[in-house]
């Protein structure tokens, strides 16, 4: 079995325009001697070659996904679409339940999840679709808890979403509760953030209401040049989560509600859980699963787990396996690459390097590159895997920061870090595939305003290793995993329907 090394340039596309592009600024000499001197493509991670619906953007999870499962995996988001899109959204039973659960015990729905129309972790035509089936229910009152984007959208484009939904929203329905994403979907176990959130929309008391609407909330908030994704929670009015409720989670992406969701069920580690008082016989839907572990949830939109992905037919083949990254991405190394499930195949070893825990990261680009570096380099020295998968998340989360010269400089951190890892990698006998799951730090600016959320950019594929190699000369992204057998020598599954990258392969890699 030959040995090789996956590395994932989170957020790093290819834009062929340098103005706004910190990649080009940055004039990377490592990166660019890459792509010089050895075999590239591009491929497309964007719609149907990551199974989500046209006009919406592909987000880390779904590109991690893709990467692992080797075939095109129909995400949650593809399948809520085409059930409202067929009149078949209003009959899911879960909301039957709902319902049910709702008129039996008197309570209030309460609906929460991102208000948003970037397609990344939510969509304002679901939340729509909610509340148009809740109407007709005949429901005496509707809490909506939104929590705002800015980051997969503008930084302050909040505002048009809810003047939009208040026209559509019935009297019964009402937004109560407001809460920049940074609070109320942190994932990196920043649990006080997300028990503000909680403690806003459950324990609050009248005192804690604020004076002012929705809308005026949000413009004091940019006077204060804070932006949708840090605006601090607020309630509106006393519709609370409480005894005999049901909460309707909007979410389809799973990393980012998580955590609330953990809360809302008693799954919180212990020192988290014991701050809170959970209302009793609370009714829990999600859109999508978030955890496994979660079966007091229910879900309308069960997610499609691919058999045999990359990390399971690795392990099957008796390979040894390494996962490596920082906080931020360590699901996506791990519980999304293997199809979204909470496995650790046999010989699938893990390395999680803390992250720095920061809202922004524009601050520190580095972000724990460095100590992810170090790390990684010894496990490639030690020579004891077959496959090593790595994560490099600077240019997602410093994009996300709209921070051009962050920017810059998280470009040149990540360059540094590819000529100190690429040569170690050569010089023990892998085979290493450079990559990314969507692009977002390649472009910064849309003219008015920084650029923080991701692109529909092809990104990058580079091979380096000891072979004469060629590849295709444009693909997707769902073909890295059989590009990976291919130079692992090992057979492709049956499940795995996408084909390598690779057209023509000789002078056998080095083991």
């Amino acid at each position: 079995m030959k040995k090789v090394l996956l590395l994932i340039l989170d957020g790093w596309g290819i834009n062929v325009e340098t103005k706004h592009n910190p990649i080009a600024a940055a004039q990377p000499p490592y990166w660019n001697s890459l792509l010089s001197q050895y075999p590239t493509t591009r491929l497309s991670a964007r719609e149907a070659a990551v199974g989500v619906p046209k006009g919406c953007l592909s987000n880390s999870e779904i590109g991690h996904t893709a990467i692992g499962a080797g075939r095109v995996v129909p995400q949650s988001a593809f399948a809520i679409d085409k059930a409202i899109e067929e009149k078949r959204f209003d009959s899911n039973p879960v909301l039957a339940k709902t319902a049910a659960h709702i008129k039996k015990y008197d309570g209030i729905l309460h609906i929460v999840g991102m208000l948003s129309s970037g397609g990344v972790h939510s969509h304002v035509n679901h939340l729509s679709a909610l509340t148009a089936w809740a109407h007709a229910q005949n429901l005496s009152s509707v809490a909506l808890h939104l929590l705002l984007d800015g980051r997969d959208m503008p930084p302050m484009s909040a505002i048009p979403l809810i003047e939009k939904i208040q026209k559509q929203l019935p009297p019964e329905i009402n937004i109560v509760s407001l809460c920049g994403r940074a609070t109320g979907m942190d994932r990196t176990e920043n649990w006080d953030r997300t028990l503000e959130f909680y403690t806003i929309i459950t324990l609050s008391t009248d005192s804690d209401i604020s004076n002012l609407d929705p809308i005026s909330y949000i413009q004091r908030n940019y006077k204060e040049n804070i932006t949708d994704e840090f605006i601090a929670p607020a309630r509106f009015s006393d519709e609370r989560i409480k005894k005999n409720d049901a909460v309707v989670f909007f979410n389809f992406r799973a990393d980012r509600m998580r955590q609330l969701a953990k809360i809302f069920t008693g799954h919180a580690p212990h020192t988290v859980q014991k701050k809170v008082s959970l209302p009793s016989n609370l009714f829990l839907a999600s859109m999508a699963n978030y955890d496994d572990t979660l079966t007091d949830v229910a879900v309308l939109f069960p997610k499609i787990t691919p058999k045999n992905n990359l990390g399971e037919w690795v392990s099957k083949q008796g390979g040894r396996q390494l996962r490596i990254t920082e906080t931020e991405k360590y699901a996506h190394v791990t519980y999304f690459i293997n199809g979204g499930q909470e496995v650790q195949y046999a010989n699938e070893e893990r390395l999680v390097i803390p992250s720095l825990g920061l809202k922004s990261y524009a601050s520190e680009p580095h972000m724990s590159l460095p100590e992810v570096t170090q790390s990684l380099i010894r496990a490639l020295e030690t020579q004891h895997f077959d496959l090593v998968i790595c994560n490099i998340p600077n240019g997602d989360m410093v994009g996300h920061s709209g921070d051009y010269d962050a920017a810059v400089k998280a470009v040149e951190y990540v360059d540094r870090a590819l000529a100190e890892i690429v040569p170690v990698a050569q010089k023990r006998g892998y085979a290493t595939i450079i990559t990314a799951d969507h692009g977002n730090i390649e472009h910064m600016h849309d003219g008015e305003q920084p650029h923080t959320a991701h692109t529909f950019h092809d990104v990058p594929c580079i091979i380096v290793s000891g072979a004469d190699i060629s590849l295709s000369p444009h693909g997707e992204l769902n073909q890295i995993a059989p590009t990976v057998l291919q130079l692992m020598g090992l057979p492709q599954p049956d499940e795995m329907t996408s084909t390598s990258l690779i057209q023509t392969l000789s002078s056998p890699i080095k083991t």
